[in-house]
């Protein structure tokens, strides 16, 4: 799961997202190895969101990982990082 931040101005003062404003890093989590923030806690937050409004069942059918994997001899990745 990925989040946004974003930062009030003068212009935008109530924080609404909005692709136009300008999103700005969040120095409280981890970013994979592409930029891309790491936020379990902010996945947990969306998924108690959507309960609490719609009470469905919820499945996670996909959540990624970017990183820089790097291929070994015998076509081995050594992606421990994965499973910690």
């Amino acid at each position: 799961y990925m989040s946004f931040a974003t930062k009030a101005t003068e212009d935008n003062p109530l924080l609404d997202y909005d692709e136009t404003t300008s999103l700005v890093s969040n120095p409280y989590v981890k970013k994979s190895d592409w930029g891309w923030q790491i936020d379990p806690v902010g996945l947990r937050y969306s998924l108690n969101w959507f309960w609490d409004h719609y009470q469905l069942p919820l499945f996670i059918v996909e959540n990624g990982f970017g990183a820089i994997d790097v291929r070994e001899a015998d076509g081995s990745v050594n992606d421990q990082y994965r499973i910690d």
